[in-house]
């Protein structure tokens, strides 16, 4: 890790390339041992499955998502209001939230227990609400 100047590592159990796979135990026990002998860098373990499981999309800032353009010469059917395709089609995915536990484990965000995860509840309430706040300049 010094060699290339990294204090930080990802322990990756990635199994695809085996044909002789050990127990997901015998695997956990590994990357643990694994953890605990890099004592000098920050060490994090991602769960088995995590690329199976794991999913991320990105939206734009949402100042970005409702730019308009102004000039002197619209007409009315120029000058009307347009919602974006991005924000069309945001509005229409069902989305699932989950806590992933310390150990790994997937709790559904409603079964989940906040109650010593205050922030984290918080956190979560904000994510799940799926409410955008846009700035919505009018004529007037």
């Amino acid at each position: 890790m010094k060699q290339i100047g990294c204090n930080k590592l990802l322990l990756y159990p990635y199994a695809h390339l085996s044909s002789n796979l050990a127990s997901p135990g015998t695997g956990l026990k590994i990357l643990k041992e694994m953890q605990e002998l890099c004592t000098e860098i920050e060490v994090m373990r991602a769960p088995f499955g995590w690329t199976k499981a794991f999913s991320i999309q990105v939206k734009g800032h949402p100042l970005a998502e409702s730019s308009k353009v102004f000039s002197k010469d619209l007409s009315k059917d120029q000058s009307k209001e347009k919602t974006s395709t991005a924000l069309e089609a945001e509005s229409k995915i069902k989305s699932y939230w989950y806590i992933m536990t310390s150990d790994g484990k997937m709790e559904e965000i409603e079964k989940f227990n906040f109650s010593n995860h205050k922030q984290l509840q918080v956190f979560a309430k904000h994510e799940s609400a799926k409410k955008e706040v846009l700035m919505n300049h009018r004529h007037m």
